[in-house]
């Protein structure tokens, strides 16, 4: 950005996708995701000067818009990047809605087991490619009688 006359002022930046054709991802999974303080660094960044240069990448607002894998109980995820290595961001076991795995008969839908994340974790993280199993032979069953997921938010 440059200004002729004056210096810069931000208004509002935002870091991440809000739909699918902004740079030709027809694949994007994730349409809704921003960086929390692009905004702020933006305005660090530029604001009172002539000339400002930016960088759209993750190395400078980290990846607001993580993969999603939804894995149904007693199946198995296969994840693998191409560059890079797999960081996981969340992941839970457990049910905590109805659709993902079609459960409609389930009276508990707020149920987790404790300790997914953390073993999701130490399983995957560094790695080129992961595979996860979705069971209670791993997890633990936080809600005996409900069919479970795993649900890990990941990116490379």
């Amino acid at each position: 950005m440059k200004c002729k006359e004056g210096s810069i002022k931000i208004k509002s930046a935002m870091y991440g996708r809000q739909n699918k054709q902004s740079c030709k991802d027809a694949n994007a999974k994730n349409i809704n995701c921003s960086a929390g303080r692009a905004e702020n660094k933006v305005k660090k960044q530029c604001d009172g000067k002539k000339q400002c240069n930016l960088q759209a990448s993750n190395s400078v607002y980290g990846d607001p818009c993580p993969d999603k894998e939804i894995v149904c109980e007693g199946n198995v995820a296969n994840m693998r990047c191409t560059e890079g290595t797999i960081k996981i961001h969340s992941a839970m076991y457990g049910r905590q809605d109805r659709q993902p795995c079609r459960d409609s008969n389930s009276n508990n839908i707020n149920c987790s087991a404790g300790r997914a994340e953390d073993k999701v974790k130490n399983h995957c993280d560094g790695k080129t490619h992961c595979h996860l199993e979705a069971s209670n032979s791993v997890y633990g069953d936080p809600c005996p009688g409900t069919s479970k997921y795993l649900e890990v938010h990941w990116t490379c």
